[in-house]
């Protein structure tokens, strides 16, 4: 596991944890479900502009 050292505004280190209480979770363990969240957001749009980033060149190198 790798270990990480983050500055965030004071508005939302306060939210994060008081968010995290109410789960019942640590801020680390919050701020951990957070960005896996995000990541399972953003990798299928990733994925999917890297689609067509190929097709757009198959079609180039036909012409």
């Amino acid at each position: 596991m790798t270990s990480l050292s983050i500055t965030l505004p004071d508005n939302i280190a306060k939210a994060s944890n008081e968010i995290a209480k109410k789960l019942g979770l640590s801020r680390t363990a919050f701020i951990c479900q957070a960005i896996i969240h995000e990541l399972n957001n953003l990798q299928p749009q990733f994925e999917q502009d890297d689609i067509m980033k190929s097709f757009n060149a198959m079609k180039k190198s036909k012409i």
